[in-house]
Formats: structure tokens, sequence, C-alpha cells
């Protein structure tokens, strides 16, 4: 599905500024509407593909990768530290942990761990007699 010029133009913007606010209005959205239209562009697979095409000429154009980019922002954290300015350090590794993925939870492991599958086999492996002592003496230990 091809994009309508409003939407190319969306594109154009976003790239540019980063805020789909401010992209939207640019693109000819009003200001009324333009958080809700740059809300409902960025969840169309059509704008996301664009936006993403948009940005990968724009990496191979200026000749950038990540590491160039990242090596940068080290380098002006490095600076603002000489410079005794927190403020900047601070915004630099803001980037940083962006650009990484840290700035998001944890993702847990689903994977269960060998000690989890030995001790679940143990407990399934007893009767419902041997079970309920468990149990039992669980309870005992607990206090009231």
């Amino acid at each position: 599905m091809t994009l309508t010029a409003r939407q190319q133009a969306f594109v154009e913007h976003y790239v540019t500024h980063g805020c789909g606010g401010r992209a939207a209005e640019l693109a000819g959205y009003s200001k009324k509407t333009r958080y809700e239209m740059a809300y409902e562009n960025l969840r169309k697979p059509q704008i996301i593909a664009a936006i993403a095409a948009k940005q990968a000429e724009i990496v191979e154009k200026i000749e950038i990768d990540r590491e160039v980019v990242m090596g940068g922002i080290l380098g002006a954290v490095a600076l603002a530290r000489s410079r005794s300015d927190p403020g900047a350090m601070l915004s630099g590794y803001a980037s940083l942990a962006r650009m990484l993925g840290f700035d998001k939870p944890e993702a847990k492991s689903k994977a269960p761990r060998v000690e989890t599958d030995a001790v679940r086999a143990k407990y399934e492996a007893m009767s419902d007699e041997e079970l309920q002592r468990l149990v039992d003496a669980g309870k005992s230990k607990s206090p009231a």
C-alpha cells in the first residue's frame, strides 16, 4: 500500500524531528488533531516501514553506524566529566541507555533452570502421603 502525500510528509518530518506531534503538524494535520494523527500514523505498518527505510537511507548516505554514534556520545560524556558538568554527563548516558535498550525493563528468561527441573521431578515422584507430611512439617515450623 502506498502512502498518501500527507503520510509521506509525516514520515519525512518524523525522521527529521523525531517527534510525532511536530511531524504531524508540519505534514499538514491540524493542531487540534496532530497528536491523535501521530499516534495513529505511528501504528500503521506501512508508515513504520517507511520511517525505517528513510532512517536506513540516511545512515547509508552519511556513512555512520551505531558504534560511531556511541563513540561520539562517550566522547561528549568524557568532555562533560572534565568540565564537571553532571547534567551533560547524565544526558549522554541517558542517550546511550536508550540506544542500548537499557531504558526498558529486563526481560525475564522463560527457560526453566536445570535446578528447577530437578526439584520439580523430585516432588512429582513423591506420593500424596509424602507430600502431605512435608506440608504438615512446614506448618509446624511456621510462626503462629
